[in-house]
């Protein structure tokens, strides 16, 4: 790619290069090795921001929270029709702007995409926080380590992020590959909770142990091993089961034409 052309105009923009084989958390890493100034914002290539969101992010820049979160849309890339990656995000937003005192330890340990925040460098720097590099699912690690170490956080009810849903990226990538990346980082993120006695944030495998079974048993057998050696306990989140399945499912026939598998 021609850095010539990236920077034409844009004095203020610097371009770095990372090694394509460490993947979208080697990127990132990148971004934070180089990056200056009190805050971080991240974007992710096929995402953008709405129009007014500098506006937003300036009228913030004195903040001395170190992350300040924000709603996002999501929107089917290639029509523009809306798609429901921002619901999540955002109602955990919602449930905070009404209930702060019982709420912001959830916001803190759910909102695991490092979008739509704008994220103290110096907390990155004081507690040496870096991003997973790993095929699907960099960025869990880091929203969570980041929001458990922060000394505050704030939530904003304005949308600054569009996310998109566009074919053969990493979040509509279905191969067992991607299966077993986010399936470890599930258990880590779980075992990181349970050793900071934040155990009811724990969030479920049983997905993964079922997506298992696609693959033949000597899959099944390898999931539930790692399942075993992290002390995961596999009936978290067992009363709600079936509906998270079944809402996976349902969304997953939704944005078929977007899953690549390979």
């Amino acid at each position: 790619m021609d850095r010539t052309h990236l920077k034409r105009n844009r004095k203020n923009v610097e371009i770095f290069y990372s090694d394509p084989q460490l993947g979208a958390g080697g990127a990132r890493n990148t971004g934070l090795r180089y990056a200056k100034g009190k805050w971080l914002l991240f974007l992710d290539a096929d995402d953008y921001y709405i129009n007014n969101a500098f506006q937003l992010f300036f009228a913030e820049a004195d903040s001395s929270e170190e992350i300040i979160y924000f709603k996002m849309n999501s929107c089917y890339s290639d029509s523009g029709l809306p798609a429901n990656r921002d619901v999540l995000f955002n109602n955990l937003i919602d449930f905070y702007l009404k209930e702060k005192n019982t709420s912001e330890e959830i916001v803190r340990y759910k909102f695991v995409s490092p979008c739509a925040k704008m994220v103290s460098r110096e907390l990155i720097q004081r507690k040496e926080i870096k991003f997973d590099e790993v095929i699907a699912s960099n960025d869990v690690m880091f929203s969570l380590y980041s929001g458990y170490y922060a000394f505050s956080i704030k939530c904003v009810d304005n949308v600054v992020y569009c996310a998109t849903v566009t074919k053969g990226s990493l979040t509509n990538r279905l191969t067992l590959q991607t299966l077993k990346a986010r399936y470890e980082v599930v258990l880590r993120y779980n075992e990181f909770l349970r050793l900071h006695h934040k155990h009811r944030y724990q969030g479920s495998v049983m997905y993964y142990l079922l997506e298992a079974r696609k693959y033949g048993i000597r899959v099944c057998v390898n999931f539930v091993k790692l399942c075993l050696y992290y002390r995961n306990n596999p009936f978290i989140g067992m009363t709600n089961w079936f509906g998270t399945y079944v809402n996976l499912r349902k969304s997953m026939k939704k944005d078929k034409a977007y899953i690549t598998k390979k």
